[in-house]
């Protein structure tokens, strides 16, 4: 990290955070001047610097922080699971994009974007009415069970009084049993 390049541009740094604060320059913009081949710019090294600090406390947050991993895995793992199904849906010519054009590459991705949108959309749908068609008659009406009604709320009160208090035999924690050693024969 070069501190005194951040310390000596740290006006400039600021003004240009004020700029697209306030909208007088886009953010697009910003971004297509700092590009990688801006290394002349006199602007984009300190930025690479503060990305670097940022990137490297960011670093350390993930490793020191469980939760912020098993969050940042269970995330990666809904992309990639979508990512999958999107790959599934994609048929001819084995998902390969056959236009260098960005502009119909950019209009394929949305349109794969939409049809899987449409499979998940139908399929929740249907689910919801199989789930549902199979509560009914897991769960027939009052009519059906001999007119056996729900209790009354003010006598349900007590009943989830009872559900949540310890009785002697509820542990207040797992306690380790004794260890097991277990012997296998193997053979080759």
């Amino acid at each position: 990290m070069d501190w005194d390049l951040l310390r000596r541009h740290w006006p400039d740094l600021m003004q240009v955070a004020l700029s697209v604060k306030q909208g007088t320059v886009s953010s697009v913009t910003l971004l297509r001047r700092l590009n990688n081949r801006s290394r002349k710019n006199q602007i984009y090294q300190p930025f690479r610097e503060v990305g670097r600090a940022v990137r490297t406390a960011v670093l350390l947050r993930y490793l020191s922080d469980p939760t912020l991993r098993e969050q940042i895995q269970r995330a990666t793992n809904k992309a990639e699971a979508y990512n999958g199904f999107t790959k599934w849906l994609h048929f001819g010519n084995a998902g390969w994009l056959n236009s260098r054009d960005p502009e119909l590459q950019d209009r394929a991705v949305k349109f794969l974007d939409l049809v899987a949108a449409s499979v998940i959309f139908s399929t929740t749908i249907d689910m919801t009415k199989t789930l549902r068609q199979m509560a009914r008659e897991l769960d027939p009406p009052c009519e059906r069970s001999g007119g056996a009604q729900p209790l009354p709320a003010r006598e349900r009160a007590p009943l989830r009084r009872l559900h949540h208090r310890r009785t002697p035999h509820t542990p207040t924690r797992l306690q380790p049993g004794p260890a097991r050693h277990h012997r296998m024969a193997v053979t080759l």
